[in-house]
């Protein structure tokens, strides 16, 4: 397959959002009826999609979590919420409110 030298461009700017899109349109049959704006409408908010997904991956990695398979099941409410602490908390926030 030959490389379009747009589709080249962008991968040198690191547009890679972008590049994906425009790689998709062309090979696309209806991509070929849409008008110009709407071509860069598509590949900006590809581009911003992968910003966005690149940057929140990032976030991930720094925040070195304990657990990265742990999931909102995995959660013990009932633990969190019984323990000494969340009873000191309560009634601590109790004598301010009472204040």
């Amino acid at each position: 397959m030959l490389t379009h030298p747009t589709h080249d461009a962008l991968c040198t700017l690191k547009l890679d959002g972008k590049a994906e899109a425009f790689a998709e349109l062309l090979s696309e049959d209806h991509g070929r009826d849409l008008d110009p704006a709407t071509w860069i409408g598509l590949m900006l908010d590809r581009e911003k999609a992968t910003r966005n997904t690149r940057r929140f991956q990032t976030g991930l990695r720094a925040a070195a979590l304990r657990h990265g398979d742990a999931c909102m099941e995995d959660v013990n409410y009932r633990i969190a919420l019984d323990g000494p602490s969340m009873r000191k908390d309560r009634s601590d926030a109790k004598k301010e409110y009472e204040k």
